[in-house]
């Protein structure tokens, strides 16, 4: 019951209009996950990666995520296309993690 109401409030959380930008929805997920919380983290990455798929943020951040998870191709692949649309601060970044 607990977990279930805390989905709600996690999802409730994420669409208030002061959190709808991509940075956010994977810096969220990134806290859930310094907690040891896959599970949820992951569901954040997912609604973040369908709601802005073209997102360098959400690409990059759902990346992270399948490489810790041992998921290298498709992280590879989410990692190229962040690669191509992030800005060039970011490039270098994005860029030592496919290597």
């Amino acid at each position: 019951k607990r977990e279930e109401e805390a989905q709600v409030y996690l999802m409730e959380a994420l669409e208030s209009p002061g959190n709808l930008a991509p940075a956010r929805a994977v810096a969220f997920a990134n806290n859930l996950l310094s907690k040891n919380r896959k599970v949820d983290a992951h569901r954040v990455l997912v609604w973040a990666l369908n709601k802005w798929p073209q997102s360098w943020e959400t690409q990059h951040g759902m990346a992270r995520w399948l490489s810790a998870e041992g998921n290298y191709k498709d992280a590879l692949k989410l990692e190229r296309k962040a690669l191509a649309t992030a800005p060039n601060d970011q490039r270098e970044a994005i860029a030592s993690s496919i290597q």
